[in-house]
């Protein structure tokens, strides 16, 4: 069996193929910049193509076009635009979760550790916690503590709930 070639369309006006009313010239290869209005109902039929009457002439094939490196880089740019608009997205989804969690302030915690720590050693003792943490049942951070004459140590601190209960610990000491 042998297989015969497609007919492609001679030179000609025909329906334009992107979906606009009109007619686009069809040059026999490729479609052309040209285009013109559809003729009135009352009007001849469309030009013919040098068919035989009462034969129906194929429409020219969409010719898609050609990739060009051009085309590559706009796709690769868009491609990156994209990933990063994703990126983006995820972080202030993670980052709008982070602050939506409940948080404690610590300077009452500091007050309290400061007090109680200068009560057991006799002399004024300076802590210093982060501003703020995640409240929670369990959640631990820990705060740095300096007494007159240059001790130092750290203490853990554990939240009993998410209302800024604390305990506290002595962890390490230089």
């Amino acid at each position: 069996m042998t297989d015969s070639p497609v007919p492609v369309p001679e030179a000609g006006w025909y329906p334009d193929p992107s979906g606009s009313p009109g007619l686009r010239w069809w040059d026999g290869e490729r479609w052309s910049d040209d285009t013109h209005p559809l003729p009135e109902p009352a009007a001849s039929p469309l030009p013919s193509s040098g068919g035989e009457p009462g034969t129906q002439t194929l429409a020219p094939p969409v010719v898609a076009p050609p990739v060009t490196e051009a085309n590559r880089g706009r796709r690769r740019l868009i491609a990156l635009v994209a990933g990063l608009l994703v990126i983006v997205l995820l972080a202030v989804i993670a980052l709008s979760y982070g602050l939506s969690r409940p948080r404690i302030t610590t300077k009452l915690v500091e007050q309290q550790i400061a007090q109680s720590i200068a009560d057991q050693v006799g002399s004024p003792a300076v802590v210093t916690c982060p501003d703020s943490v995640n409240a929670g049942a369990g959640i631990a951070f820990t705060c740095d503590v300096s007494v007159e004459g240059g001790k130092t140590a750290t203490v853990k601190v554990t939240q009993t709930d998410d209302q800024g209960t604390v305990t506290w610990d002595v962890v390490a000491t230089p």
